[in-house]
């Protein structure tokens, strides 16, 4: 199945919105492939453009199953109501879709991250639901915290201020930085003076309040308005006005005058409040205070007038002052005296203590209390009994002082009376208690590892400042150490080693402590370290690498003496680590220090099968060993040599003969045989002796061989060539040469083929090569039925591509086939695809058909219309026919022509300009394929009618006339000049028309002879006069009016009566007295309307008539308010008519519903029939009343309560299911009605919803052990129900397979929680379970998570002697116990060990004691340490849980190499030394005294040095003068024949060596900006050379080479600077590497700099500034025409558009992409205020430049509406008597267009006769244009009025005449 890279899905169907506020904490999806996926939330912008709210990555892993993703708090989506779920795959479309309504929006090849916002209007739509769901859960409510009582005074408050800095906290991690803090209410109108910041959470000032206390609420909001409100106080308190100079006092003499100022009083106000000061308490005849004089102090002044002091009387007087700022006064608090500003206390006082007695003064006396503010838990202030004025500042007994935790208190001290406070600040400073010190504990000491007796290792002194009691230990507890007290001293402590221990330097060469001495406070910490003194081990001084033996050696044999000593004198003894079969280590004696390493007698060497032995010495005494290694390597004789063995050869993949592929020669050192074979054997290739030499050998290719590149491209063999004991092997490859695919040389990418080609036919000619020249096969693949690849004969590498005979081909269902040809040779292919493109049939053109023509409609003869041209592109035979097959025309071909048609009319058809004034025809002419159509209308001329010239409106005639009598002679005549027959319209007996000899134009109109005319009967004649010629007639109207006797005369009628609405009875409504002028004549009356209603009848003998209203009639006002009643009296020849109006009055009042509320509620789950409302109707006048709803309802319905009968009840139908989600409310129309009127009321019918169950105990955590496997009760789950009758059902939705819900029995409402039976829990796999749990009753369910953690993991097993290494000899050969492993596991479980290295040397087998595990070697692994001297084991030891790991490695061992005794070592050479001198002999030993050869390598290219292969001289090889190497590290190797030892390096350093120049301060690039200015320096490098007397050269070259033309280097300054001008657009290498050369007199050094050439982003700009354009108004979206503008940008950026219209913008939208305008909403010129004329400025950026130009858009109104009359019909009144231009009416209509279009013409439809007598003007008044005398009173005449706009728009409204019969009124218009 392919999917599509890249999908990004919306589901915007309204189900998939969101509903509500909150966070998505999972993700429930399907997937049908693994890969990762984003899920997302979008929100609507406008139109198609949606913003990503966020997203999560999801991975899928279980394809076609439920996986779930949980998000963690503060990586969750947010999601708001009517946001919309979507996702985004990069790769393909992830999430299962299947088939459902709805719909989404899908988007391909998003394979980057989208952006945001994103439009989708390119997004593909489809119905169908994706498996993806996200579970959502509410938001939580933020909190807001950190209010305090503020209290501040208003001197010391400035705006901007900072009052309290409160903390918001949302437990909705995503929600922390997007919570808003509002001030909501406050009193005292604080918002006027505070504000807060959301971003800090500070509360400022932001304009100075004034005092007072204010409490603001402040709400803290998320976005999902959920909220919190805290309320912080805040008091604002005046600072009391400050008298500086009082208290005090003056002495005055007792002479004083009046009126003299005694004191000044300075008294001040930090709040610049206004102060006023007067004499609180004092003798006011006495003193007094007042301003002083041109000051705004005041003075205290003696009295003004009749002061007298007497020093005898009155000695002192006390004058008190107040001052007051208009807040407060400054006396009036009381004042603390005596504060001072801090103490000190010591941090270790814990009982009552007195701190500070402070003295308190009130003026008034009052009652003073002191406390500090605010309350402390540590202090107290209390009064100082018996004193009422001294208070004490005490610390509270049992408190606990801490000067690490708090070392200070500050605190106010707060004394008030009643009404005022002072207030002090005090601050208690706490003395630190000091911790002890420790004064002489030395970083270390050392201790002797043998040591184990109780030891003193150091005495310490330690003090204490306080002298507190001291205890010191060592920290951590130590099992080896201890401090404790030295006996006698207070101060001294010792150090000790404890008794009984062992040291051990190799597990623990040295220990620290920490010595920790404190008091009942702190403690002082040092650090001592004891370092053990090691027992050294003995040394084994002479053990060489290795020796060397022959092979053939099988004697006990002396291979070593080694020289073995100890230190300390220990015994010592040595052997062989690991025991061995063939050699041992022996003291020699008599010595005690000298061993023997020996080779047993009878052994048998074989280097085969071991080259070498390698042996471990261990020489150890009581405690250590030394351990040397030694390597006996033996010595074999030499393998062959295969000397001329290449790499590899090449081969012809298509060879498959016996063939010599290659001869090498092989010799051996000693003339053995050899035999030389393939290894591993070959099937296809082999190696054999070339007769008649023995040394060389034939490499083959074996005859018959199938060899493949494809399969093979290679084969690698290796060719082993032995004597008798040993093989030597050398590798070589066969490279097969492939056989090329054969090659197209002439495919093109298509060729075109016309659609209507079906035979046989070569669209193309390949070419097809083969480099081999095989056999070429060509296919099309997949086979094509319609085309088709053969071999073009006689050509073998030409093939043609065929079009098959026989098809059809058809542009519409394939325009096109994509076609694969594939050429093979007898291996390989090649294809390349073509693409044949159908050239489509064209539809023949019809090239000369008008529009329209016109026909005279007496045409009934065949008879060309029109001649039409159809011609067709590919000269196709064409057919015309009309698309619509018709009776009157047809199309046929005008021969002899085949490309002109003829449109024909019919002959024998009868045309008729009323029935059909046109014809629409559609032509349609076809080829074979398409065809082509257009439109033809044949208008018929209409023939004219016949014209009467001279009728008048009306003659009078005696009704007594009853003879023939000609009464007008009228004029006819015709166009056409047809044959004309006159007639009445109407057949008359009374009356005729015909001709009057001999003319044929002149008609009389006669009176019949033998009439009777009544004039009673017919009062006039009006006779329609028809003249008409074959088609056509012309009628004109012609009354004759009789002249008859007066008719009867109505005395009495009034114009109206009335009658009540409640008569129903038979009523005599008036009556009527009719007489006759003539009075033999008999008058009778009777009723023309109404006559159901009422009656007319005659009171005898008189003539007089009564008008009643019938019995049982019901009169209804709301139907019909009055009656015409029309009342007829005639004689015995005529009669007349009148009309008596009949007014209803007193209509009846309709029912009251007098009780219906807005509405009632009840519970959903109701369904039997219940009353839900009584409802009491009255009727003022006591009718039946019958209620109904209105409309009727299926659930609900009104019925009489039984027994009342105007109370009804709204009832629930029983049977019902209702159900809150879908409708949670009814609006129902009760209905009222008597037998005429109806009242109706509007009820409104809530359900209260069936509350779902709730879960009391989710969501919450607990926990499991992991080790739990049986099952297991988890969580009791209380589930209970608001409605107790519902039953409530839960169940566990996911983790099914590892937990079950289960009722807990015979409760209802409990589950527990159980992990199932069995189950294996894994802390690394799951840590915890999210377990939803969904509860519902019969109609609503609730879900709820249950995390359950697991705990106590059960612990991993711990290898507890790993990681490890052992040795062994490479010999080893039997299976042998390498290491046990030791295992711990915490659970005591089994634990098993595996090696997952999976080596077959080593296998691991349980030990015999509980977690043990031994490790083995198999026997007879033939190790070599040359091909592998270690190995490392993966050893996992696990339970059924966890495991652990570590590695353990075995070393193999080696027998010694020589060895190079004066190496490493270093020596120097002079640069002017001569070829051949000897710089350095390197000197080497070998332990079996072989002949020792010597090589020399270097790391350094031509080394100037060799080394004599038997001396080891190194000697001087070339000249080194020019030398620019400082030294050579020359790599020195020895060998023995068997060992190569090495290389060890020899360092030669070459004195006077010539130095290098270097520039130093090159970099790897430089960026140069385009335009830079031509000379710019950008580069200056320097020289650096040791050899400062050194002369230096630069020079540099350019690749390109063009880079001279841009940049130069001046060889004086060295700097690197432009020489021309830099254009990035124009230049074509963008980077050049310039390769600088500086040069001394002997060497060169050349660096590299390469310049990449910078874009500079250009300005852009309109190279045109102005711009117009006109547009019509239209709808929301029309695109404007473009106003193609010019702008340049060498950059080539993409540009976006902008615009600005000023107060117009937003009118328009710009594409950024196009610059195209279009209108963002519909734009009507019509709308008052819409502008005509747009002021745009365009702007053009690229993201860093931006420039302008100006659009003039001018808006052309559109006729987008038609007009329209305000009525449908007009009625009109119009009398009988009317002259020519008399006034009859007026329409009116009106046109939403402003402008030409809305300009209105009224015109009458000429349609009949009736339009012909009327016009109407400009403003739609209707006038008569004719008289009425042609018609009747009493007739309606009617006509059709057309309105029209300037745009040809139009309307039509009907237009009715009436002509009255009698009643003169003015016109009366009745609108509908």
């Amino acid at each position: 199945m392919m999917f599509t890279s890249g999908v990004a899905v919306l589901s915007n169907q309204d189900h998939y919105k969101y509903k509500c506020c909150g966070f998505i904490y999972k993700w429930t999806y399907i997937a049908n492939n693994t890969g990762t996926l984003t899920a997302q939330v979008w929100r609507h912008d406008s139109g198609d453009v949606y913003t990503l709210v966020g997203s999560n990555t999801l991975k899928a892993s279980n394809p076609g199953h439920n996986e779930d993703e949980i998000i963690s708090n503060g990586e969750r989506i947010r999601t708001d109501i009517d946001d919309y779920i979507g996702f985004h795959s990069m790769d393909s479309n992830i999430i299962l879709h299947g088939n459902a309504t709805g719909n989404f929006m899908k988007l391909s090849g998003i394979i980057s991250t989208m952006t945001t916002p994103t439009d989708w209007s390119s997004a593909s739509t489809g119905n169908g639901s994706y498996a993806i769901k996200s579970w959502l859960t509410p938001s939580n409510a933020p909190v807001v915290t950190g209010f305090t009582n503020i209290t501040l005074y208003n001197d010391e408050i400035s705006v901007g201020d900072t009052v309290n800095i409160i903390t918001t906290s949302d437990d909705d991690l995503e929600d922390v930085n997007n919570l808003t803090l509002t001030i909501n209410s406050t009193d005292n109108s604080g918002q006027n003076y505070f504000e807060i910041y959301s971003s800090t959470g500070a509360i400022q000032i932001k304009s100075i309040p004034p005092t007072n206390t204010y409490n603001l609420d402040i709400e803290v909001k998320d976005p999902c308005s959920l909220s919190n409100i805290g309320t912080q106080t805040i008091i604002i308190k005046n600072r009391l006005p400050v008298i500086v100079n009082l208290p005090s006092t003056i002495s005055v003499s007792e002479d004083l005058v009046g009126n003299t100022l005694l004191f000044t009083i300075n008294a001040t106000d930090t709040n610049t409040d206004p102060l006023s000061c007067s004499m609180y308490i004092g003798d006011i005849s006495v003193f007094q205070v007042n301003t002083i004089a041109s000051t705004t102090d005041y003075g205290v002044y003696t009295a003004n007038s009749g002061i007298t002091f007497n020093y005898d009387n009155v000695s002192t007087y006390n004058v008190t002052i107040k001052c007051d700022d208009g807040d407060d006064t400054v006396y009036g608090a009381p004042v603390i005296m005596s504060l001072p500003g801090s103490i000190s206390l010591l941090e270790d006082v814990n009982t009552n203590t007195l701190l500070h007695t402070l003295n308190v003064t009130d003026i008034e006396g009052d009652n003073i209390t002191c406390v500090l503010n605010p309350n402390s838990p540590l202090f107290e202030v209390s009064l100082n009994p018996p004193s009422n004025i001294e208070y004490g500042i005490y610390l509270k007994g049992g408190t606990n002082l801490d000067y690490d935790t708090t070392s200070l208190y500050s605190m106010t001290v707060e004394c008030g009376d009643a009404r005022r406070n002072d207030t002090g600040h005090f601050t208690v400073n706490l003395i630190r208690n000091s911790a002890p010190v420790i004064t002489s504990l030395p970083d270390s000491v050392n201790l002797l590892e043998d040591v184990n007796t109780n030891t003193l290792l150091h005495t310490l002194n330690v003090t204490d400042m306080e002298g507190d009691n001291i205890t010191c230990v060592i920290n951590s507890n130590s099992s080896f150490f201890e401090v404790t007290l030295i006996p006698s001293s207070n101060k001294d402590y010792g150090i000790y080693l404890k008794g009984g221990t062992n040291l051990d330097y190799d597990v623990t060469p040295l220990y620290s402590m920490n010595v920790e001495c404190n008091d009942a406070r702190r403690n002082d910490t040092g650090h001592f370290k004891v370092y053990l003194i090691r027992n050294s081990a003995p040394v084994i001084i002479n053990l060489p690498g290795s020796v060397s033996l022959l092979e053939d050696v099988n004697t006990n044999s002396l291979l070593h003496t080694l020289n073995v000593t100890d230190m300390e004198g220990d015994n010592i003894t040595c052997v062989l680590n690991s025991n061995n079969a063939l050699f041992e280590v022996s003291l020699i004696p008599p010595s005690n220090i000298e061993y023997g390493i020996y080779l047993k007698g009878g052994t048998n060497l074989d280097y085969d099968i071991n080259p070498s032995y390698s042996m471990t010495v261990e020489c150890s005494d009581a405690r250590r060993n030394d351990t040397g290694h030694f390597n006996v390597h033996l010595i074999r004789n030499s393998v062959p040599v295969i000397i001329s063995l290449p790499d590899s050869v090449s081969l012809l993949e298509d060879v498959n003969t016996n063939t010599l592929l290659h001869t090498l020669n092989v010799t051996d050192m000693e003339g053995d045989n050899i035999t030389c074979v393939l290894n591993p054997n070959s099937s296809l290739f082999e190696v054999s002796l070339i007769p008649p030499s023995n040394i060389e050998y034939g490499i083959y290719l074996k005859g018959g061989t199938n060899l493949d590149y494809d399969m093979t491209p290679l084969y690698t063999m290796t060719v082993e060539c032995s004597d008798a004991r040993r093989v030597n092997t050398g590798n070589f490859t066969v490279n097969l040469i492939r056989n090329m695919a054969p090659i197209f040389i002439s495919l093109p990418d298509s060729v075109s083929l016309l659609e209507d080609v079906n035979t046989n036919t070569l669209l193309h000619t390949l070419n097809v090569t083969d480099m081999e020249g095989d056999n070429i096969t060509c296919v099309l693949n997949p086979n094509s039925s319609l085309f088709e690849v053969s071999l073009i004969p006689p050509s073998n590498i030409e093939y043609g591509i065929y079009l098959i005979g026989g098809t059809t081909l058809d542009y519409e269902s394939t325009p096109l086939y994509s076609l694969k040809v594939q050429c093979s040779d007898l291996r390989r292919q090649n294809t390349g695809n073509f693409t044949i493109d159908l050239v489509r049939n064209e539809a023949p053109v019809i090239h000369s058909l008008p529009d329209s023509v016109s026909l005279l409609e007496d045409v009934n003869t065949n008879m060309l219309l029109h001649t039409l041209n159809v011609t067709d592109i590919e000269g196709d035979n064409t057919t015309c026919s009309l698309n619509q097959n018709s009776s009157f025309f047809e199309v046929s071909l005008i021969s002899p022509s085949v490309t002109e048609y003829g449109i024909y009319l019919i002959g024998g058809m009868v045309l008729s300009y009323d029935i059909t004034p046109s014809y629409l025809l559609t032509v349609q002419c076809s080829d074979t394929r398409r065809n082509n159509t257009a439109h033809f209308t044949v208008y018929l001329v209409r023939n004219m009618a016949p014209i009467i010239h001279n009728l008048p409106e009306s003659i009078s005639l005696s009704e007594d006339v009853n003879s023939n009598t000609l009464l007008h002679t009228l004029n006819v005549t015709d166009t056409e000049g047809d044959n004309i027959t006159c007639l009445l319209n109407t057949n008359s007996s009374l009356f005729e028309v015909s001709l009057i000899p001999p003319s044929n134009t002149n008609y009389g109109i006669y009176l019949t002879g033998g009439t009777l005319l009544d004039y009673d009967t017919t009062p006039s004649y009006i006779l329609a006069v028809e003249c008409n010629d074959l088609r056509q007639n012309d009628t004109d109207s012609f009354t004759v009016n009789l002249i008859r006797n007066t008719p009867p005369v109505f005395n009495s009628l009034p114009s109206s009566t009335n009658v009540s609405e409640d008569i129903v009875s038979r009523t005599l409504l008036h009556t009527l007295n009719v007489t006759d002028e003539n009075s033999n004549d008999n008058v009778t009356c009777v009723l023309n309307t109404h006559t159901d209603t009422f009656t007319l009848e005659t009171i005898l003998p008189s003539l007089d008539y009564e008008i009643y209203l019938r019995g049982g009639i019901i009169l209804n006002y709301a139907v019909l308010q009055s009656y015409l009643v029309v009342i007829e009296c005639a004689d015995r020849r005529r009669n007349v008519s009148n009309v008596l109006t009949v007014d209803i009055i007193n209509p009846n009042e309709a029912p009251v519903i007098q009780s219906l509320p807005d509405s009632v509620s009840f519970l959903e789950d109701v369904n039997t029939k219940i009353l839900l409302h009584n409802l009491n109707v009255t009727d003022a006048e006591g009718d039946n009343i019958t209620c109904t709803l209105n409309p009727n309802s299926s659930l609900f319905k009104v019925q009489v309560i039984p027994q009342t009968n105007n109370e009804y009840g709204i009832y629930l139908k029983g049977g019902t299911t209702l159900d809150y989600d879908t409708t949670p409310s009814y609006t129902l129309t009760v209905q009222c009605g008597d037998l005429r009127r109806n009242d109706t009321g509007v009820f409104t019918i809530n359900l209260i919803r069936n509350t779902p169950p709730v879960i009391n105990s989710l969501p919450t955590n607990t926990n499991i052990s992991e080790e739990v496997i049986t099952k297991t009760f988890v969580h009791l789950l209380n589930v209970t129900d608001e409605n107790s009758n519902d039953t409530i059902t839960c169940l566990l939705t996911v983790h099914t397979d590892t937990f079950s819900l289960e009722k807990i029995l015979p409760t209802l409402d409990y589950y527990g929680v159980f992990l199932k039976e069995g189950i294996i829990l894994n802390f690394d796999n799951i840590p915890s379970y999210a377990l939803i749990i969904e509860c519902g009753d019969h109609r609503r369910n609730v879900t709820g998570v249950l995390t359950v953690d697991i705990i106590n993991p059960n612990m991993a097993p711990s290898i507890s002697n790993l990681p490890m290494s052992c040795e062994i000899p490479e010999t080893i050969s039997t299976e042998s116990l390498l290491y046990i492993i030791h295992v711990t596991d915490p659970s005591n479980d089994t634990v098993i060990c595996n090696d997952t290295s999976s080596s077959t040397m080593f296998y691991l087998q349980p030990g015999i004691e509980p977690f043990e595990t031994n490790i083995y070697i198999r026997p007879n692994q033939a190790l070599e340490y040359d091909i592998q001297r270690q190995y490392k084991l993966n050893i996992v030891c696990a339970d059924q849980r966890r495991n652990d790991s570590s590695i353990f490695f075995i070393y193999l061992i080696r027998n010694m190499p020589p060895s190079l005794t004066n190496l490493q070592a270093k020596t120097n050479i002079s640069s002017q030394a001569t070829v051949g001198q000897v710089i350095y002999t390197v000197l080497g030993t070998d332990p079996e005294n072989d002949q020792l050869l010597f090589s020399l390598s270097s790391t350094n290219a031509d080394e100037p040095f060799q080394i004599n292969q038997l001396t080891g001289a190194v000697w001087l090889s070339r000249p080194i003068q020019t030398e620019t190497v400082p030294g050579y590290e020359l790599q020195i190797n020895i060998t023995d024949g068997m060992n190569v030892v090495g290389p060890k390096t020899l360092s030669v350093r070459i004195t006077d060596v010539n130095s290098i120049p270097t520039l130093i301060n090159l970099p790897t690039t430089i960026n140069v900006l385009e335009g830079i200015s031509v000379g710019t320096s950008i580069f200056q490098p320097i020289i650096q050379d040791m050899d400062s007397s050194d002369i230096h050269i630069l020079s540099v070259s350019y690749i390109p080479q063009d880079g001279d033309i841009y940049f130069h280097v001046n060889d004086t300054s060295r700097r690197v600077s432009t020489v021309a001008d830099i254009d990035y657009e124009t230049i074509s290498p963008k980077s050049f590497l310039l390769m600088i050369s500086v040069k001394d007199s002997i060497t060169e050094s050349i660096e590299n700099l390469t310049i990449n050439i910078v874009n500079v982003n250009e300005p852009l700009h309109f190279s045109k500034k102005y711009y117009a354009i006109d547009a019509y108004e239209n709808t929301e979206g029309f695109v404007l025409q473009n106003p193609y503008y010019q702008y340049t940008d060498d950059d080539g950026d993409a540009v976006q558009f902008s615009l600005n219209c000023g107060s117009d913008t937003g009118k328009l939208d710009i594409d950024s992409t196009t610059g195209l305008l279009s209108y963002s909403a519909d734009y009507d010129l019509d709308i008052v205020g819409t502008s005509a004329q747009l002021q745009c400025e365009v702007y053009i950026s690229d993201n860093e430049f931006k420039d302008n130009a100006f659009l003039n858009i001018t808006i052309l109104d559109d006729n987008d509406n038609s007009p329209k009359f305000y009525h449908n019909e007009y009625l009109f009144l119009l009398q009988h008597s009317a002259s020519d231009g008399a006034f009859v009416g007026q329409v009116e209509a009106s046109d939403k267009d402003i402008g030409p279009y809305g300009n209105i013409f009224y015109h009458v439809k000429q349609d009949n006769l009736n339009a012909s007598i009327f016009v109407v003007s400009e403003n739609g008044t209707i006038k008569l244009n004719n008289s009425l005398s042609d018609y009747q009173e009493g007739l309606l005449i009617t006509f059709t009025i057309f309105c029209v706009d300037t745009g040809g728009k139009q309307d039509t409204t009907s237009v009715r005449i009436l002509i009255p019969t009698t009643r003169k009124e003015a016109p009366v218009v009745v609108q509908k």
